[in-house]
This record gives C-alpha cells, structure tokens and sequence, in this order.
C-alpha cells in the first residue's frame, strides 16, 4: 500500500472519532450517593435499595409505633380521655418539688404536678400507670405555646409519669424531663385546671 493511500486511511479515522465525540450527548454528570444526598435528591425505596442509600422513616411513623406499644391492649375510649375522665375522683393537685444540692447550698425545685385520686372499683396502680404513659405517647410532642394554660398536663411538655398507692387510691407524678421551672409550672397550672373543670 502506497504512502498515500495509508495516509487517506488515517484521515478518514480522524474524522470519523470526531464526528463520534461531537454526537454526545450533553447532560450533567452522574452523582455518586453522597452527592445526592447533600443535594437533596429524593430517591425511591427500589431506587435507594440498588445505590445502598438508607431512607430514614418519617418522625409520624415512629410516634405511631409509639403509641402502638404504651396503648396496646387500652380501649380506644380510654385511650381518649386519658387516667382523669373520672375528674371527680381527683382529691387534689399539688406541687412536685426535688431537693437540690449544690456545693453548700440547697433549695426545692419545682418539677411538676402531683395528682391524688380516691380508688375506685376495679381500678389498680398498675392499669392507672398504663394509662397515664399512653395518654402520654397520644399527647407526645404536643405543646402549648407561651403561657397558655392547657387543661391536659400531658400536652404541655415531655413528662415522666409514674403512679403509686396510697390510704386513699393513688398519686401520679408529673415529673418535666427538662429541669425548668417556667415549664414545670405551665404541668402544675395544667393539672390544676383538671380540678378547676369539674
């Protein structure tokens, strides 16, 4: 083959590669998982599943489970009015204080409501208990704004609740998670209205 020919061979592949290069199509470069996710690109389950990219469950789904589990076995009118439907048998509503110590100094802090209720037939610590902490779950996240004063102590803040016998029935505790005192006494003003509503 002449020096001619293998040069007009050469030409045409030249031009051949650049006819393929400028037929790409344009477009933005694929972006890796992390990428994607700073970025905010929503993938689907299937679509999630192929790259390895986890798909955290909404905040709803996770309350639901909650409420599953402290109410399981409550019926669904109890589970609506909570441990005071009866709100007649609340003998009365008192401050929740802890003592505190620091260095030399000590004080009580407020921490929430304690409830007194007379016992009534068929009526135990530990189903009281079980109402309170569903009631709690149902009204989980639930806040008054400001000062507001609620009728439901549950719907004020987080709360940790726990009920204990005494000569007469039973008392619930109230106690605010958070150590504050605005907070603590928004559950005390709540509970108070439980008696004040009757």
């Amino acid at each position: 083959m002449s020096h001619r020919m293998l040069n007009a061979a050469f030409g045409i592949l030249f031009v051949s590669q650049a006819v393929a290069c400028d037929t790409v199509t344009e477009g933005p470069e694929p972006r890796s998982p992390v990428q994607e996710q700073a970025v905010g690109v929503t993938k689907s389950p299937s679509e999630a599943n192929a790259m390895n990219v986890a798909i955290v469950p909404h905040a709803p789904g996770a309350k639901s489970a909650s409420v599953d589990s402290a109410c399981a076995g409550i019926p669904v009118q109890d589970r609506e009015i909570g441990p005071f439907g009866d709100r007649q048998q609340i003998i009365a509503v008192t401050p929740l204080t802890e003592t505190m110590t620091h260095l030399k100094f000590s004080w009580n802090q407020l921490r929430g409501a304690q409830i007194f209720m007379r016992a009534t037939p068929g009526m135990t610590k530990q189903w009281l208990n079980r109402l309170g902490h569903c009631h709690l779950a149902m009204e989980e996240g639930v806040a008054a704004s400001g000062s507001e004063v609620v009728a439901d102590p549950f719907a004020v803040a987080p709360l940790e609740v726990n009920v204990e016998d005494t000569p007469q029935g039973f008392v619930m505790y109230l106690r605010t998670e958070q150590l504050d005192t605005d907070v603590a006494n928004r559950v005390l003003d709540a509970a108070k209205q439980l008696v004040a509503s009757r």
